[in-house]
């Protein structure tokens, strides 16, 4: 093998490009986007969309992993139990079927996100009082603890997150995403359920974690 030439060891593979999707480089992702332009320029397709939509999907799933990352995996949390344990600690004790749909989970993932946070003896399940059938679970004083001690965590790091915006930008930013979900979960609206999790607290809450 050593005495082989250059020539003869087949053809030189090109290092990877960085003009992908999955960069975190602004200029890289402009590219990747004009990529995508001149690919399918000629079809009828909406690119401004695109471009909004895809760069929401890449903010959350960066967002995602930072978190995940940076402050849950020193706690043992992965992201849906962290925002399970979100949504019991702002609201109290829920039916699970309540939580799934704060959390956006579907109930055999939180079933199993549940099981894994009564085992580390961080929530409480019960029987409802009315019905056996349903299941009420809540944070024990042990996950309470928990909760208090990671949330300034996680929020310093939607601080640091956040601020690559300005003040107002972030409010405007916040207001434009609100205008999306509510275009989205409009009960007459003409969208396609894909089934896939979302990753911050629905409905109700302002601000917060949701599932995933």
């Amino acid at each position: 093998m050593a005495g082989r030439s250059a020539a003869s060891l087949g053809p030189t593979i090109a290092p990877m490009t960085t003009r992908r999707l999955g960069s975190a480089e602004e200029d890289q992702l402009t590219r990747a986007e004009r990529d995508i332009g001149a690919r399918l320029g000629e079809r009828p397709f909406d690119f401004r969309a695109m471009a909004a939509i895809s760069n929401i999907y890449r903010a959350a799933t960066s967002v995602r992993n930072h978190m995940e990352q940076r402050v849950l995996a020193g706690y043992g949390l992965s992201w849906s139990a962290f925002t399970v344990m979100w949504v019991l600690w702002i609201w109290g004790e829920q039916e699970t079927g309540q939580v799934a749909a704060e959390t956006g989970t579907t109930k055999g993932t939180l079933t199993g996100v549940l099981k894994t946070l009564e085992g580390r003896r961080l929530v409480l399940r019960s029987a409802h009082p009315d019905d056996g059938r349903r299941v009420l679970v809540r944070l024990s004083p042990r996950g309470l603890a928990v909760i208090e001690e990671v949330f300034p965590l996680f929020n310093a790091q939607e601080t640091f997150a956040a601020s690559a915006l300005e003040p107002g930008e972030q409010e405007q930013l916040a207001h434009l995403l609100r205008k999306l979900n509510a275009r989205l979960d409009a009960p007459n609206g003409d969208g396609v359920d894909t089934g896939v999790e979302a990753p911050y607290v629905r409905g109700r809450t302002i601000m917060g974690p949701r599932a995933v």
